[in-house]
């Protein structure tokens, strides 16, 4: 069996994101959750879903 393997930049403009025939080849997945933040111009944030309330807090004071 072959496979084709293709790869394309992610976000970050460092980071490869590996395809094999279609398929990402790496399974690491973090799914977010968005949450009130004054870090935001929006007003939002995206932080890892595993994230408690304390880590959270952590961040809101680190951006003032």
């Amino acid at each position: 069996m072959s496979y084709t393997i293709r790869r394309a930049k992610g976000a970050d403009e460092k980071n490869f994101i590996k395809f094999k025939n279609g398929n990402r080849k790496e399974d690491n997945v973090e799914l977010t959750k968005i949450v009130k933040s004054k870090c935001s111009e929006f007003g939002y944030s995206f932080v890892p879903e595993k994230y408690q309330e304390q880590q959270i807090k952590q961040l809101e004071r680190s951006c003032n």
